[in-house]
Parts: C-alpha cells; sequence; structure tokens
C-alpha cells in the first residue's frame, strides 16, 4: 500500500498534538516494509517553519539545544523513513488544475499522483474532496494497514 502524509500528520508528531501517535503507528508500518510512505517537498518546509517557531511544542528541548537543529534532525529522521515523490513542472501544472480552496493541498494531490499512492493520509477530509486520490484519516488508515498484516 503506497500513501502520502499530509503536512498536518507531520505537524502533529513534531509538535506533540493530538494524533500524533497515528503518525507514528504509520511510520513504524514503513519501517516494518507494511506499506510506502511519501511526503511532499513543501510539506518538509511547512513542518520545518512551523516547527522552528512553535513556542508549545509538547516535548522537552533543552534550553541549550538551538530550534533549527532540532528542526533539522526531526526531518532527517522522517526523511528516513518517507520518500518524496519527484515532482517537476507538469506537476505543478496539473496541481493549478485541481479545484482545492487551499493551492497547498492541490500541490498535495499533485505530489501523491505522482508517486502513485492509494490514498492521502490527513485529518483534513474535506479539503481532498475532489481529489482523484481518495483522502483517508489516520485512525482508519492505520486500521487498513493492521486489517492486512
Amino acid at each position: 500500500m503506497r500513501a502520502l502524509l499530509d503536512t498536518n500528520l507531520i505537524l502533529d508528531l513534531f509538535l506533540g498534538r493530538e494524533g500524533a501517535e497515528f503518525t507514528g503507528v504509520i511510520l513504524d508500518s514503513v519501517d516494518d516494509g507494511k506499506i510506502s510512505g511519501f511526503i511532499s517537498w513543501h510539506s518538509i518546509t511547512d513542518a520545518y517553519h512551523v516547527f522552528k517557531k512553535d513556542e508549545g511544542v509538547k516535548q522537552d528541548v533543552p534550553v541549550a539545544q538551538d530550534r533549527n537543529d532540532l528542526a533539522r534532525d526531526k526531518l532527517a529522521d522522517l526523511l528516513s523513513r518517507l520518500s518524496i515523490p519527484a515532482t517537476g513542472d507538469k506537476d505543478f501544472e496539473t496541481a493549478l488544475s485541481f479545484d482545492c480552496k487551499d493551492f497547498e493541498d492541490s500541490l498535495i494531490i499533485a505530489a501523491a499522483a505522482c508517486c502513485d499512492a492509494q490514498y492521502i493520509v490527513t485529518r483534513d477530509e474535506k479539503h481532498f474532496k475532489n481529489s482523484p486520490i481518495p483522502p483517508i484519516l489516520p485512525r482508519d488508515f492505520c486500521q487498513q494497514v493492521a486489517a492486512l498484516y
């Protein structure tokens, strides 16, 4: 099974938000070879900037540790587990054609199409209602993966 994770799942994990446990289960499923996981290029930059600036991170960050270094460490770990679809000009043009209120969601759809994802795992299903790749809630995706193994 191939799935692209929406930015919100990465932010849940990085910021210790509710729902982070599902992202953890999905990453464990990638590590175990049960699924192939992907993340879009722009989700990485978004997650980096939000994490670096967020003051409400629900995890202990040593005072001496620079937020930039911590953000980079988190991204390095993430990229050791997830792949980035190789997108280009044509994918960007395709994204422009999707009927999404938020262009960022169009980019997610284009990235998911580029890697032949079967699902876009997201907490915001309504943002992807017109997507050719079906959105799925993290809990439901975890249940589907568990049912396969």
